[in-house]
């Protein structure tokens, strides 16, 4: 600030007194007499200022007089918040976060525009204790610029700005007029063709990036949409089992997005039931023998979602799924898909197949048909019993599976071992109740069983000597089959291990990464294996010091940014709860500093090492919290999981996420065929038998819980014993 005045008009002066409230310590300059350059006002604040003329030099000098004050008042100019951050949470809905400034100020007025209109969305004004701003009801799949200015006295600062895109949704609902029609179709006995346009769905929510059509047998008329149900059986399931009455083709990207005018009309041919290329290729004669002979999951190599010849003199009504989000662009595993479906077409009915030869033959080749069809159905009749027998029965061993050793590989022969065990919700309270009987007996056998999973696995890059010192325990190595490779660095053929191995989930096949606690040299492998393998999310299940060092302390510890190699992290929050604390970290790279990612920090506090947590509801809550996070990020990349050894605690965790998503989605738990499973990718997970109880203690508390929510609902449901409801009154919200 600078001051300037006029000397008195008359009389005789000396100097001049100027003095200020508050009292802050500024600095002075005077370049001329009646001038002053203020400096070190606190930003905000309103200073009121006194100046005299004076006469006299005191003490010595002679006495000293002083005129009349002159005041003025003036405020200074608030300062802008600090570390703002926005961050997309839905597809309607942003988080804008930001610390206070260091100034006087009263309030933040806050703007939010759609940076392609220039349209304002919002405008509003927040207290001054409000750091945190979720703004909805947005448009999906669009760019808005956020503006925060702080306020002091009508005073405003420079504007800070944060610019996000809100996350793509399902494309709107085609209204009914846009659907399969009879009168562009070409029916034949064994196959439909009609046309498509690309302007049934609209790209306002994210552009649609692939298609599949339902198929489905009805005659019905009226006027809906396919089941919501993805993915669909496929066509194989369609033809192998005959309670199935729809189905859906291979996905195939959308031609759509080629041309510049999504929605002007485009329109292609659409062949369903010739085994075209596009919705998934034709379907080998043997694949319906190959896929239903034991087990699905060994054919890795089989598409299920081939297509194939249709019914004749049948009804199909048919359907186009849009998605605008199905496949991680990096590893072609499966989201949680977004879609929507066109309703479903008027009735479609297939020729008759062309008569030929005599009646006859005809006659003889029913005939020959009907034994074949007898003896399929006794077979599949038979398999579905062995099925059902199992599944009733699950502490029965499975006669499946045999370990071949020295080749890391399961295969389909027969031996002592199963690999699954699904129990339904309603048995699982029984279930549990034998496996604890006789001092935890049967419990204690299962999971002795399991001791051996995977164990006949290479583990050459582990035990390489230069990759020796970046294993923080010598007995937990990662399998060369699964695990995590780096990129490497020059001149350094050993800079593409770290000890992490790849984890499958429920949803794709390396949704997890098991890592162990960072050491000391391997902090910088930890976060360039985050950035180079896409992760939006790490969970960590141990506290850095426990009894004794079980991991490198390895974020930055405020929030000044670190280098980790040419990465840098800055931690942009940090929420501290009783059993949890949640940290946001922007990450980027030296050579990309433009393209910065936020990457969410999941910090479990409250667990002690080689045991479980005093409640299965704080654990229980915790996975419910990151798994919702999970679903919400922007992409499909790995989520993180380590501990100390990245085997015991991290494999209980991953093991609890995966039976509860079972449960809400299947209605059944299978808790020894994920730890087995779990051990075929890394040695060890779910380390102690305590775990393994705790982890059927978990899933017993939830469906009491949901069980207590039902009595509650409903005053004549019979009273549940052996449990204390004021206990599972809270866990109802996590137990769902």
């Amino acid at each position: 600030m600078e001051l300037s005045w006029s000397g008195p008009a008359s009389g005789d002066h000396d100097t001049f007194d100027l003095q200020w409230t508050p009292h802050d310590q500024l600095s002075i300059t005077a370049p001329q007499p009646t001038t002053r350059l203020l400096g070190w006002m606190f930003p905000g604040r309103l200073y009121n200022f006194t100046i005299f003329t004076v006469s006299g030099k005191g003490e010595d000098g002679g006495p000293v007089t002083r005129s009349q004050p002159i005041q003025r008042s003036l405020r200074t100019n608030p300062s802008s918040v600090r570390n703002m951050h926005c961050f997309p949470i839905s597809s309607s809905s942003i988080s804008c976060t930001w610390a206070p400034p260091l100034a006087d100020y009263d309030a933040f007025e806050v703007m939010c525009r759609r940076l392609d209109s220039g349209e304002l969305v919002s405008g509003l004004r927040l207290a001054g204790d409000s750091s945190v701003l979720v703004l909805e009801r947005l448009d999906p799949s669009r760019r808005y610029d956020v503006i925060v200015m702080t306020t002091s006295a009508g005073l405003t600062s420079q504007p800070a700005h944060a610019s996000v895109v809100t996350m793509i949704d399902r494309p709107p609902v085609p209204p009914p007029n846009l659907r399969v029609s009879e009168r562009l179709s070409r029916v034949t006995a064994s196959s439909i063709s009609f046309w498509f346009n690309c302007s049934w769905f609209s790209d306002a929510n994210g552009a649609v990036k692939f298609f599949s059509v339902i198929v489905a047998e009805s005659d019905d008329n009226e006027l809906l949409q396919p089941e919501k149900l993805h993915p669909l059986p496929s066509y194989l399931d369609y033809r192998h089992n005959s309670s199935i009455r729809a189905y859906q083709t291979g996905y195939f990207p959308s031609r759509c997005t080629q041309d510049s005018d999504f929605t002007g009309g485009q329109v292609f041919e659409i062949n369903l039931g010739s085994g075209g290329k596009w919705l998934g290729g034709a379907c080998d004669s043997k694949d319906l023998d190959r896929y239903y002979d034991l087990d699905h999951s060994h054919y890795d190599d089989l598409n299920p979602f081939c297509d194939g010849p249709l019914k004749s003199k049948t009804s199909y009504r048919l359907s186009m799924r849009a998605f605008t989000q199905l496949f991680d662009d990096d590893q072609g595993e499966f989201l949680h898909p977004l879609y929507t479906d066109t309703y479903l077409s008027l009735p479609l009915r297939t020729h008759t197949e062309p008569m030929g030869g005599v009646i006859e033959g005809i006659s003889a080749g029913m005939f020959l048909i009907g034994i074949m069809v007898a003896v399929i159905s006794l077979l599949v009749y038979r398999q579905r019993l062995r099925k059902v027998a199992v599944q009733d029965s699950p502490v029965v061993r499975m006669n499946m599976w045999k370990e071949v050793p020295n080749s890391g590989m399961y295969v389909g022969i027969r031996s002592n071992r199963r690999i699954s065990s699904p129990i339904k919700a309603a048995h699982f309270e029984s279930h549990l109740s034998k496996l604890q009987a006789d001092s935890n007996y049967l419990l204690s056998e299962e999971f002795e069983d399991l001791k051996d999973v995977g164990r006949n696995q290479a583990l050459e890059a582990a035990r390489l000597p230069e990759n020796r010192g970046k294993n923080r325990y010598n007995n937990i190595l990662p399998y060369d089959s699964t695990r995590v490779k780096l990129s490497f660095l020059e001149d350094d053929p050993s800079s593409d291990y770290v000890n992490a191995s790849y984890i499958p989930g429920n949803n794709f096949r390396r949704e997890y990464i098991a890592t162990q606690g960072p050491l000391p040299g391997t902090k910088d492998d930890f976060w360039r294996m985050v950035w180079e393998h896409n992760v939006f999310n790490i969970v960590m299940v141990t506290q850095c010091v426990e009894k004794g060092v079980k991991c490198d302390h390895y974020w930055p510890f405020d929030r000044e940014p670190l280098y980790y190699g040419d990465l840098i992290v800055h931690m942009l929050s940090e929420s501290v709860l009783p059993e949890w604390t949640i940290r946001e970290f922007k990450i980027s790279s030296e050579g990309a500093a433009s393209f910065p990612r936020v990457v969410r920090h999941f910090h479990y506090t409250v667990w002690p090492d080689h045991g479980v947590p005093e409640t299965t509801q704080s654990l229980v809550q915790f996975v419910r919290t990151v798994r919702d996070y999970v679903d919400r990020s922007p992409s499909s990349g790995a989520t993180v999981v380590h501990c100390s050894a990245g085997v015991g605690r991290t494999g209980t965790f991953v093991v609890l996420d995966r039976v509860l998503q079972q449960l809400d989605g299947r209605g059944t738990v299978d808790i020894y065929g994920s730890v087995f499973e779990l051990r075929q990718h890394r040695s060890h997970m779910v380390q102690t038998e305590c775990q393994y109880l705790y982890l059927h203690q978990c899933v017993r508390d939830v469906l009491r819980a949901r069980k207590l929510r039902s009595e509650q609902e409903n005053p004549l449901y019979p009273i549940y014993e052996n449990f204390n409801p004021d206990y599972y009154r809270d866990f109802i919200y996590t137990g769902r």
